[in-house]
């Protein structure tokens, strides 16, 4: 299997982690009440999204390994990026982000079984 097929999921993956990790100050929405968990499922929806596109690219059929691979990959990601910021003294990690996390995750895995049977196996 060719990484050049995961090009999208991986660069959706470093864009996680940097924005993980990295120390930003002052970002607008801040005041928002729970707008950062919007931002942590938006993001796992998306890599999850992506994944599932670039396996069914990959593979060209949907089974239950693309699914289960789809949901746990950018899910087990998600609990790891919370707990490398539990340990940075500048960020903060919480139960609620990594529900947002798997349950963006599972949602961004739906939507593109969902594109992937209606439009594009439709074309086939």
């Amino acid at each position: 299997m060719s990484y050049r097929r995961f090009v999208k999921s991986i660069v959706v993956a470093v864009a996680i982690l940097v924005l993980s990790v990295g120390q930003f100050n002052d970002l607008p929405g801040q005041e928002v009440t729970n707008a950062d968990k919007m931002v942590h499922f938006i993001m796992y929806l998306s890599l999850s999204f992506v994944l599932g596109r670039d396996l069914y690219a990959t593979r060209g059929k949907l089974s239950a390994s693309w699914w289960t691979a789809t949901v746990l990959l950018p899910a087990l990601f998600g609990v790891l990026m919370e707990g490398i910021q539990f340990l940075l003294p500048y960020r903060s990690a919480s139960l609620a982000d990594m529900a947002a996390n798997i349950s963006g995750a599972a949602i961004g895995t739906a939507l593109s079984f969902v594109m992937i049977d209606r439009f594009i196996r439709k074309k086939e």
